[in-house]
């Protein structure tokens, strides 16, 4: 083993048995559509399971939709405030996010979001009853770099997103790590000639990637698939991308940065990151606001391993590749926090690796270069 280093749309209720410690929570849930089933689905299934776990949980959600902008968000949280709402699930996206959570900590609401990766929370005392159940995105981007410098022998990343995406702001910020020449931004119309571009560049040997809403991953692969570059979904995580359709495969290696999951009791599992994200979130307030919560706790949710750096998630993440010869998604390493670096571990001896790296990037293969891979 090597070391590199709206009112309400819908308003619904939830009850769990009842006892003479019965404890109630109004519960208020931003999405960013109301039409989008499976946020709302990993909402009751976490409420579900918690009640399990806590026969004395009772819990009434107010659910209203962002829209993923300051109107819908600020209209959504005068709701929450006139319902008297003791927590706030969500919201997934940054822009939300950036009022959202100002809003909560002046209400003294409980607040864990499911996303808002782009966002960071501030560090005064008024926050800290914000949890991010999504690491930063900058830590994904560094765990990206981290895959480029074990495996490629020098290539580099290329990353591919929408003009839209919070990946853009995320990019920005993170100038001296990432050049700007291989920010690759797209929209429906572009898509095709920036992949023309990407893959002219000799170089780059993995495309990071993100895809539009009303694109599919599967899509953005088919598009973008080549044998010599490896496909990095930033919002996909492969374990669930094959579950949901078994037969797969591409004629890249397909990678993720995923959190490290186990069978947990009483878990529902969601198919999608953002909707597990959701799950965790909703489980993690409903457990806030028990007497002596002990929400912070280490423990496995739907989206994987939750450990807590303050209150952000620590990017404890596996590296998982589908080889493009297709099958379940394997574990080549772990990243983890060590200070202020990103440390990654390759966990696959030479001999045992399931990808052959080298006949996709360069000489160098898993586990035959010494130097620690830190960033």
């Amino acid at each position: 083993m090597e070391t590199f280093a709206v009112v309400l749309a819908s308003l619904f209720v939830y009850r769990g048995l009842p006892t003479a410690y019965a404890y109630d929570v109004v519960l208020g849930v931003l999405v960013p559509q109301l039409t989008d089933e499976t946020l709302e689905q990993a909402v009751w299934s976490a409420i579900h399971d918690a009640s399990l776990d806590d026969p004395a949980l009772n819990v009434t959600t107010v659910v209203f939709e962002t829209g993923c902008n300051a109107t819908g968000t600020l209209v959504a949280l005068q709701a929450f405030a006139s319902q008297r709402v003791t927590a706030v699930v969500g919201p997934t996206c940054a822009e939300a996010c950036r009022h959202s959570v100002p809003f909560g900590a002046l209400q003294q609401w409980t607040q864990v979001t499911a996303g808002c990766g782009a966002y960071v929370v501030p560090t005064d005392d008024i926050y800290n009853r914000v949890y991010q159940i999504a690491p930063p995105d900058s830590t994904k981007l560094l765990a990206a770099e981290l895959v480029a410098k074990t495996y490629t022998g020098g290539g580099t990343v290329a990353y591919v997103v929408p003009w839209t995406s919070d990946w853009v702001s995320t990019l920005a910020s993170l100038r001296g790590v990432v050049p700007s020449a291989r920010w690759f931004f797209y929209d429906a119309s572009t898509l095709a000639a920036v992949l023309v571009a990407v893959h002219a560049t000799p170089e780059v040997k993995i495309i990071a990637f993100d895809v539009e809403p009303s694109m599919s991953v599967t899509s953005f692969v088919s598009m973008a698939q080549r044998s010599t570059v490896a496909l990095l979904g930033l919002s996909v995580d492969l374990d669930l991308l094959v579950r949901a359709i078994p037969l797969f495969q591409s004629t890249s290696h397909l990678i993720s940065i995923a959190f490290s999951k186990s069978p947990s009791t009483n878990l529902t599992q969601p198919i999608t990151v953002t909707s597990a994200y959701m799950y965790d979130a909703t489980i993690t307030a409903c457990r806030s606001q028990k007497p002596s919560s002990f929400a912070l706790s280490a423990h496995t949710g739907a989206s994987g391993a939750i450990d807590w750096i303050q209150r952000t998630r620590a990017p404890l993440f596996q590296l998982q590749v589908v080889p493009a010869s297709g099958g379940v998604a394997v574990i080549l390493g772990t990243f983890a926090p060590v200070g202020s670096t990103l440390v990654y571990t390759d966990s696959q001896p030479p001999a045992a690796a399931p990808v052959t790296w080298s006949t996709l990037l360069s000489s160098s293969s898993p586990g035959t270069s010494s130097p620690s891979k830190t960033l």
